[in-house]
């Protein structure tokens, strides 16, 4: 579904909404309407007993002379000045407008400039959301022309502000671009989206915003000693492939490096998956999808800022040529590990990219997104990406940023003790702890750490927050695009 968001230009709406504080006097919001209907809606509000309360809601249906009805709708934020109820109840006014095929809605965004926001700030986060709300994954659906194609909504407050609202629609329509540009790839049927076909949409996005996009093929691949890139793709007959992309927008500054993980179908390897774990396997390139869309939208966004985006992209297969448990792989920066279980294959691919990074772009920072482990639904559940860094200044500035965005993270302990968890007899390391088998999401960091370098880093773990969270409503039940506005967020507020 296509939205349009605008400033508020006055036009006939189906559906106007004021965003109401728990208590708040509803005296100011009524002003525009006459005596007859400011006194129907006290009393509707009065008959429901409404006040404002979070997740609360009234709607009043006017009927026009010409016969059409329009919804007149008080949703409630609560006591607590909390963004991210507003967030909620903005996705979910669009998705009931959405059920319902109202076309045009009207949100009144003036009492939301309490939130020490600007209006900029305000435009660009309510548009974001609307956004995320309309998507929907509905390309294989036979009967997706009947749903609702356009929607078009406006944001009210003083037109005075028209410019900074409008300033912060065209920011936020870029943010919610890239989120749903990622949540489409993530969704996508994973014959229909094979490694070489993610490199094809990095490059065709790369060229129509000017960012320099390379891709290596299996051959280069081979000439760099990629063994654990390799070591997961060698069952598939599908090639891997290794993309990177540079937006160098700040001679001088410092450059960070943002790495995803790229496994377009995780089958597990020969430490196969349960079948009910395997069928949203699709899920496992989020990583990938989430570093390369930011950087579109910084690009789009014409930052100032220097980042590159690495994906290692390949698919975890079964065949004769499948690397074993019990296998020794080599890495680009000479270090070995055993392979003890074929299905912790996303640390394998990463540690080829992460020493490849450092090796060649020494960032200033790095950050590595992943659907690294199981464990995380454990240790965070689907609400937070967990975060392990031992760099304080990283874990503030992204937990600040997630707080801003509303891509919210979690930081857990790290400490020498998980690190000496992942010991092998035979080689450097070893793929899963070998001495307990707790603490998985954190081991797995322990993991990665080892082809980092002295670069400050820290690890985002998004397997609980990248797909299927149906009680926030401006998500549905696939992918989610977490970690987009976080990390948009974050490199925008680096100096």
């Amino acid at each position: 579904m296509n939205i349009t968001v605008t400033a508020c230009i006055d036009q006939a709406v189906q559906k106007y909404v004021f965003f109401v504080q728990e208590k708040q006097d509803i005296t100011s919001i009524l002003q525009g309407l006459d005596e007859h209907d400011t006194k129907l809606v006290k009393a509707v509000v009065a008959e429901q007993k409404f006040i404002g309360k979070a997740k609360s809601s009234v709607q009043v249906p006017f009927l026009k002379p010409d016969g059409s009805i329009v919804h007149f709708t008080l949703v409630g934020l609560g006591a607590k000045k909390d963004f991210e109820l507003v967030r909620r109840a903005v996705g979910s006014v669009i998705k009931a407008a959405k059920a319902k095929k109202i076309k045009t809605v009207s949100l009144a965004i003036a009492p939301l400039f309490e939130y020490n926001l600007s209006a900029v700030e305000v435009a660009s986060q309510i548009t974001t959301i609307v956004k995320m709300a309309g998507y929907a994954f509905d390309r294989y659906m036979s009967d997706a022309k009947d749903a609702l194609k356009d929607m078009f909504v406006e944001l009210c407050a003083d037109k005075n502000l028209n410019a900074d609202i409008s300033a912060g629609i065209e920011q936020g329509t870029i943010i919610a671009d890239a989120v749903n540009t990622a949540r489409e790839w993530i969704d996508m049927p994973p014959s229909d989206l094979v490694p070489t076909d993610v490199a094809q949409n990095v490059q065709k996005l790369a060229q129509e915003v000017g960012v320099q996009c390379t891709v290596f093929d299996k051959k280069k691949i081979e000439e760099l000693k990629m063994g654990g890139l390799l070591g997961v793709a060698r069952a598939s007959v599908q090639e891997p492939r290794f993309i990177i992309l540079e937006y160098m927008a700040n001679p001088g500054g410092k450059l960070i490096a943002l790495v995803g993980k790229g496994i377009t179908f995780d089958s597990g390897g020969l430490s196969l998956k349960p079948a009910n774990s395997m069928e949203n396997m699709k899920e496992d390139m989020a990583g990938a999808a989430c570093v390369m869309n930011t950087v579109i939208a910084l690009a789009k966004l014409q930052a100032k800022v220097n980042v590159v985006a690495v994906a290692p992209v390949t698919e975890n297969m079964i065949s004769g040529s499948a690397t074993k448990p019990g296998d020794v792989l080599r890495f680009y920066n000479g270090k070995t590990a055993e392979v003890l279980n074929t299905d912790a294959e996303g640390r394998l691919v990463l540690a080829d990219a992460l020493s490849y990074t450092v090796d060649v772009y020494k960032p200033a920072v790095m950050i590595d997104v992943a659907t690294l482990t199981g464990a995380c639904d454990y240790a965070v559940g689907p609400y937070f990406t967990a975060l392990i860094s031992e760099h304080d200044e990283v874990v503030q500035d992204l937990v600040a940023a997630g707080k801003r965005s509303g891509d919210v993270v979690w930081q857990l302990p790290y400490t020498d003790d998980y690190k000496a968890a992942i010991k092998s007899r035979i080689a450097d390391i070893a793929n899963i702890s070998t001495n307990y088998n707790k603490a998985g999401t954190i081991t797995a960091a322990a993991f990665l750490q080892h082809f980092v370098g002295d670069t400050a880093w820290a690890h985002l773990d998004i397997a609980s927050s990248s797909f299927g969270i149906k009680d926030i409503s401006y998500y549905d039940s696939g992918a989610t695009g977490t970690s987009v506005r976080l990390l948009i967020d974050y490199v925008l507020n680096q100096k």
